[in-house]
């Protein structure tokens, strides 16, 4: 009888501790968790910062240019998940779609560096840059 309570007490103070340490964890905003290294600078991070009229400009120039390549990719998007989403996907066809979407993509970014807008709206590894082809480079994460 008292070994059991000295298990369940031990039981309550390790869940306890360990409860508290993933709420903290949980609460620590980017860039706070230990493993997270330092703060990334992420288009999303920093959404409604102002930003220079020259930067304005380099965007508005960059939408400008590339609406139609823009419609494009969101287009191939939306069929290679339609595709992907079928009870018999066709590999080759998905494989097309990839590989345009990945042209369309680099050529989103040509356009970018070439108006020399900063990385962060061309520079991309699924989760930044021109992520879905959003203004400013705020797509989904």
């Amino acid at each position: 009888m008292k070994h059991a309570k000295k298990r369940l007490d031990s039981s309550v103070l390790l869940v306890t501790g360990l409860l508290t340490v993933f709420a903290g964890t949980a609460m620590a905003g980017p860039g706070q968790q230990p493993e997270s290294g330092p703060a990334i600078d992420c288009p999303r991070l920093t959404a409604g910062a102002p930003v220079s009229p020259e930067l304005e400009k380099k965007r508005q120039t960059f939408f400008d240019q590339t609406v139609e390549l823009r419609r494009k990719l969101m287009t191939r998007r939306t069929e290679l998940r339609a595709v992907m989403r079928a009870d018999n996907p066709d590999p080759a066809r998905a494989s097309a779609l990839a590989a345009e979407i990945f042209d369309l993509r680099e050529q989103l970014r040509k356009t970018a560096r070439e108006l020399e807008l900063p990385p962060q709206f061309w520079r991309g590894n699924g989760h930044h840059g021109l992520r879905d082809s959003l203004p400013g480079g705020h797509g989904p994460h």
